[in-house]
């Protein structure tokens, strides 16, 4: 049998007479093993399962692998979003240097076209990024564009698309 803890506590938490409180110490033990582990499982980063904010999410060609990681700026100390472009053989073809903040979210996705879909849930600009004469070029999209292209719907949180 564990050993008894025993205290005396009033209503307020301050030590009074009267009938002690017991604590069983054979229960404190499992309880301070399993907090720990816990607390662990719970804080513990889950994988990114939405969407549209998949990681190695291949172009609709099959042609580009699309990666966003948050990479660490030495010069400027902050996180940041990194729209990268590699061929299938993991060859990085483009990496953009845009200032996303990492402590915001972004949101990707590739239209039909083999364009980068993204929009920053910092200040609702969207943006895409297609090949033109060999170079990737980012453009920052409204929706009055000249050029009548829509983001693919599957960019849009559900949030957004809800509200629409």
């Amino acid at each position: 049998m564990g050993a008894l803890l025993e205290c005396q506590i009033g209503k307020n938490g301050a030590p009074t007479e009267g009938r002690p409180y017991k604590l069983d110490m054979k229960y404190l033990l499992p309880v301070c093993l399993l907090l720990p582990a816990l607390l662990f499982i719970s804080c513990k980063a889950k994988d990114i399962d939405l969407p549209n904010q998949k990681q190695a999410f291949a172009s609709p060609s099959g042609r580009y692998i699309l990666n966003v990681p948050i990479e660490w700026d030495s010069q400027d100390q902050l996180h940041y979003w990194r729209v990268t472009i590699s061929d299938v053989k993991g060859t990085v073809l483009f990496k953009d240097d845009s200032p996303f903040q990492g402590r915001f979210n972004v949101y990707w996705y590739w239209d039909n076209n083999d364009r980068v879909w993204l929009t920053n849930s910092d200040n609702g600009n969207t943006y895409y990024w297609e090949l033109e004469n060999g170079k990737w070029q980012r453009t920052q999209w409204h929706e009055d564009n000249t050029k009548s292209l829509l983001p693919p719907p599957e960019l849009l949180t559900d949030y957004r698309r809800k509200k629409k």
